[in-house]
């Protein structure tokens, strides 16, 4: 049977000795908040099923701006009634909603989220965060300003097995990561808002923030990074190949959103692997290999192997639970996606589309 918890002690071994702090939250520990969802699409059924299945969180709120649609989301979602809005101004008035989780389409996240944000709401946002770094710092002032929480919906990170990523990288015991790849491919051809400019589509913003986001977490924003990519007819990315070079190792995030791939992500350090051969930003298994080193020569004699079957029901509950700790507490960011780690991610993805060759409308 999947738990919903995970603690250091349900760790093989192996994983306990190599990372000896790490401290994976349960989501069921975190103050309950009620949530307001701006958007009623399919991410948005996927935070009002999983949220409060899988924590203490209550979704009762929906705004879309067409109040049939809210109404539909609602009755389907298990939404209060009187929390179905018909416009995205009425739910963030609110007096019954705490914070709000901005669903809707990469070009609507920044006004969506200020608006949010000026009504006096926290706010958890879809990634990608933003179209740009200067809307992701526009939203990050704003949140500022008024003294609000703010995070970017980052949900693999919350994730126990990137729990464990970090707090392996942080004690050392492996040395540094010399390399870090990751590839997310889908086929999502069919999938109008993925292939429209006009509707932020493309690679690169819904699939390829996935590898960028956990070589950003590994190794920080590359010194030196290249792209190569795909258009479409239409002139959105249909692929992308980025390669940074960062202080201590290399990088190679790949995406593709007409090709689906075992999703595999791969860290190497000085002296083992944490690798999760399918669907690394997910809840999923991780193997782990240990280099056994001769203490007089430091030449590697061997290694020890071990998997930990991190898998879990849901997954936004950890996202939102880590955003209800902290808006309760009075802090304005996590330190699991602070702001620093979303502009570093976004300003790779500006970089990286400007190399492709994708320029979108101005929305």
């Amino acid at each position: 049977m999947i738990s919903t918890n995970f603690s250091p002690s349900a760790l093989p071994d192996l994983f306990k000795r190599i990372a000896p702090d790490v401290v994976i939250p349960d989501p069921f520990d975190a103050p309950s908040l009620r949530w307001g969802i701006l958007g009623a699409g399919g991410i948005a059924r996927t935070f009002a099923r999983d949220v409060p299945a899988y924590s203490n969180q209550q979704v009762v709120a929906v705004g879309s701006r067409d109040l049939g649609r809210a109404r539909a989301f609602a009755g389907e979602m298990g939404v209060p009634a009187a929390g179905a809005f018909g416009s995205y101004e009425e739910l963030v008035a609110a007096p019954d909603v705490d914070a709000i989780y901005v669903a809707t389409p990469h070009m609507r996240h920044h006004d969506d989220a200020l608006l949010a944000l000026r009504a006096g709401k926290p706010v958890l946002v879809e990634k990608s965060f933003a179209m740009s770094v200067a809307e992701a710092q526009e939203v990050f002032d704003e949140a500022s300003a008024r003294n609000l929480f703010a995070m970017e919906g980052m949900w693999s990170r919350h994730l126990p097995h990137y729990h464990f990523i970090r707090a392996a990288i942080q004690s050392g015991s492996l040395g540094n990561v010399v390399k870090v790849s990751a590839d997310h491919g889908q086929q999502l051809t069919h999938v109008p808002r993925l292939t429209e400019p006009a509707l932020a589509g493309g690679a690169m913003l819904d699939l390829g923030v996935y590898p960028l986001s956990l070589i950003q977490m590994a190794l920080g924003k590359p010194k030196e990074q290249s792209a190569l990519g795909r258009l479409s007819d239409k002139g959105i990315d249909l692929g992308d190949v980025v390669i940074g070079k960062h202080e201590t190792g290399l990088s190679v995030a790949t995406c593709q959103l007409d090709g689906a791939s075992p999703m595999r992500g791969m860290l190497t350090l000085a002296s083992g692997v944490i690798e999760m051969p399918k669907n690394f930003y997910q809840p999923t298994k991780v193997r782990l290999t240990v280099g056994k080193m001769d203490p007089d020569t430091g030449a590697m004699i061997g290694s020890e192997e071990s998997e930990w079957d991190a898998r879990v029901p849901g997954g936004f509950q950890y996202q939102a639970a880590e955003a209800a700790r902290r808006i309760t507490a009075g802090d304005l960011q996590s330190p699991v996606v602070p702001w620093s780690a979303t502009l570093e991610v976004q300003q790779m993805m500006d970089e990286a589309l400007a190399q492709v060759g994708v320029s979108y409308p101005k929305f």
